[in-house]
């Protein structure tokens, strides 16, 4: 498993526009079409959708998710707050 993400190593970058920036390390993020990325954000987040009471979409291809509820009455506001405490890693009253 740790040679399929050895791309994730030792990866550099800088920025080109009619001068150039020195090399800077990159130490997040997986390169952009290549086919083992979307595998890791999978894993990361498979459990998400467990302690979650609002609706949510994950999009493996842009690393993302989006979580929303139609709020109704007060207490839709409150879960869906509770929610994005809970995605943020902050404690939660429920």
């Amino acid at each position: 498993m740790l040679t399929w993400f050895s791309f994730l190593l030792n990866r550099y970058q800088r920025v080109v526009n009619g001068s150039q920036s020195s090399w800077s390390d990159v130490i997040s993020g997986v390169p952009q079409g290549s086919v083992l990325g979307p595998l890791p954000f999978l894993l990361y987040i498979n459990d998400i959708t467990g302690n979650i009471q609002s609706n949510i979409r994950l999009f493996a291809d842009d690393d993302d998710c989006i979580v929303f509820r139609t709020i109704r009455s007060p207490d839709d506001s409150c879960k869906l707050q509770n929610d994005l405490l809970y995605l943020n890693g902050q404690k939660l009253g429920r």
